[in-house]
């Protein structure tokens, strides 16, 4: 065992602490900190954590650009805002109601909220019901999309549309501006808390690095226990903690932490 405060460094030919445990000594670079054969970790193998499942993550948008069409005279503008709360929504509608405060009609959808606990909304502002917020929300469920907000201002042109018009040019607006937005995957995370005693540092290690293309983040504390905690998406929760106790003889118990959201990280 390393003594507490004793510097650990990774071997990554062996995917093993230098100093803790070793699969065979002569190849250690640090013979003198190698303990006997005794307590030895197989190599890493192939991944044991399944991959993403569809309710890992959900898709979403960012802001978007502004379009414009055109209908018989009358303008519409739209944009697309990517938005997490109620809050958001009237935080990206303020400038633009600001901006175009002679516009004849602010009308708007939104989605908020991951797939299992969301809310939607449509609001005509003073169009006829049903004429340009359910449009309006109908493009962002033809993309499957949460977390967003668009908003189609109104310039009216001098000649009605009707009703039938009215479902078209707001429709046809939305769906412009949803298409003109990146696009954006996001990810349920969760950490996954482990404590280990040094005794198990290796075995801990060697399941890390076994499974390091399935983990989104590792952090380490190395005080009188060894501290992890491992980020993955919320379906590996499960079959990581029995994967760290199965490696360590159920000496290491991880536990989960609360669920967030993020979005995927930047290439």
């Amino acid at each position: 065992m390393v003594p507490i405060g004793s510097a650990l460094r990774w071997c990554p030919s062996l995917a093993l602490f230098e100093g803790d445990y070793t699969e065979d000594s002569a190849e250690c670079p640090d013979l003198a900190r190698c303990p006997p054969a005794g307590n030895r970790v197989p190599s890493p193998t192939m991944s044991s954590l399944p991959g993403p499942e569809e309710n890992d993550s959900y898709l979403s948008l960012e802001n978007g650009p502004e379009i414009e069409i055109k209908v018989k005279g009358s303008s519409f503008l739209g944009r697309t805002f990517r938005v997490i709360s109620l809050e958001v929504v009237d935080e990206a509608l303020q400038p633009i109601r600001k901006q175009y405060y002679d516009a004849t009609h602010h009308c708007r959808a939104y989605r908020i909220g991951p797939p299992e606990t969301m809310r939607d909304r449509a609001e005509d502002d003073g169009e006829p019901s049903g004429t340009a917020g359910l449009p309006i929300l109908g493009a962002i469920q033809r993309e499957n999309l949460y977390d967003v907000l668009v908003v189609v201002t109104r310039y009216f042109g001098g000649t009605k549309l009707g009703t039938g018009g009215l479902v078209r040019a707001y429709g046809d607006c939305a769906r412009t501006a949803v298409e003109a937005a990146p696009k954006k995957t996001i990810w349920h995370e969760r950490k996954v808390r482990a404590v280990s005693s040094y005794n198990d540092v290796g075995a801990v290690e060697a399941v890390l690095a076994r499974e390091g293309a399935q983990l989104r983040g590792v952090e380490r504390r190395f005080e009188s226990d060894a501290a992890f905690e491992v980020t993955v998406l919320r379906s590996q929760v499960q079959p990581l903690i029995e994967i760290l106790s199965e490696a360590t003889g159920g000496r290491v118990r991880g536990e989960s932490a609360d669920d967030s959201v993020q979005p995927p990280p930047s290439s």
